[in-house]
């Protein structure tokens, strides 16, 4: 079986765009995992669209992330 990478992640939001970029880290270099536009919701007015994206991102980022995953027990 081969060894999975271990990389970190980063995330730049982009305000002009209205972009969150999440970035791969590795030893020497970085590449883009994925670009999620930013809704147009507002908190008070959707809680429960906002608390879905949160929760999507979250779980994205779970998903991707190998050195979570293990810290996590999965």
């Amino acid at each position: 079986m081969a060894k999975i990478a271990n990389y970190s992640h980063e995330i730049e939001v982009d305000e002009k765009a209205r972009k969150i970029n999440v970035y791969r880290l590795m030893p020497d270099y970085r590449e883009l995992y994925t670009a999620i536009d930013i809704p147009a919701i507002q908190w008070k007015k959707n809680p429960t669209e906002y608390a879905e994206f949160c929760r999507r991102l979250g779980e994205d980022l779970v998903i991707d992330s190998p050195a979570l995953r293990n810290l996590l027990g999965h």
